[in-house]
């Protein structure tokens, strides 16, 4: 992506006369292109990674009502 920003920046850096700016233009549509592609890939790497949450702790098990921790038999 930073290629292509910089190949297309350098173009216009070089001349910014009409006449060249036209003979450049499929070069610069072509280094956009290119870069609006590259922007959708990293958005979708961001849309579709995984989530990673804060791990949190296990809660405190619930205990019968003679807290011994096991089920009436």
């Amino acid at each position: 992506m930073t290629g292509n920003f910089t190949y297309g920046a350098s173009l216009v850096a070089y001349s910014q006369e009409a006449n060249y700016l036209i003979k450049a233009l499929p070069w610069l549509l072509g280094s956009l292109g290119t870069i609006v592609e590259d922007a959708v890939i990293f958005a979708q790497f961001r849309l579709y990674a995984p989530k990673h949450t804060a791990k949190t702790p296990d809660p405190e098990p619930v205990l019968d009502e003679d807290d011994s921790g096991y089920g009436a038999v």
